[in-house]
């Protein structure tokens, strides 16, 4: 194998572990939930992944009921950021 190759075959190589870690991090930014019930102050409890978060807004005032199933979005993957994108039918 020459230079020339050995050099493409390392930037192929980098190319797919930045695309792999780019995959990886939009998937940590959207997930389903399940509506609980109304949040404590505002916004719903939403159960995301067996876990519960209190006080999620939605987007544009979407209206939702208990047992919906929604979009949840963590903007950089921060679950303290989150919010529900939209209701699936």
């Amino acid at each position: 194998m020459n230079k020339n190759e050995r050099a493409k075959l390392e930037l192929q190589k980098g190319i797919e572990v930045l695309v792999d870690r780019a995959f990886k991090s939009i998937s940590k930014q959207f997930t389903t939930g399940i509506i609980v019930s109304n949040g404590t102050n505002q916004g719903y409890k939403v159960n995301v992944n067996k876990e519960e978060f209190d006080n999620i807004l939605s987007l544009n005032g979407i209206t939702l009921s208990s047992n919906n199933t929604v979009i949840v979005v963590y903007p950089n993957g921060q679950e303290n950021n989150m919010f529900i994108l939209g209701k699936l039918e």
